[in-house]
């Protein structure tokens, strides 16, 4: 996949809601954790959360049912954009 590709991949999967701040305290602390991740993934990206598809984007519906899989994109995509030689 190339670096084009990621990044479209990671634009459709931003969410485009504010999280969630109602329901038990767990709920709400795990919509808090995902946003702050997806906060740093927008951050490298560029563009601020609640994320606005642009019309020219097709939205993907999704789930996140589990924090792990955005902290291993992110991480993921940190090692990507990190400069040769260096590890993150």
């Amino acid at each position: 996949m190339e670096l084009a590709e990621l990044e479209g991949a990671l634009r459709r999967l931003l969410p485009t809601e504010p999280p969630a701040t109602t329901g038990t305290p767990e709920e709400v602390a795990a919509a808090a954790a995902r946003w702050e991740v997806w906060q740093q993934v927008a951050l490298v990206l560029d563009v601020d959360l609640p994320y606005v598809v642009p019309l020219d984007e097709e939205p993907v519906p999704y789930e996140l049912t589990e924090q792990g899989h955005v902290l291993a994109a992110s991480s993921r995509l940190r090692h990507l954009l990190a400069p040769s030689g260096s590890r993150p």
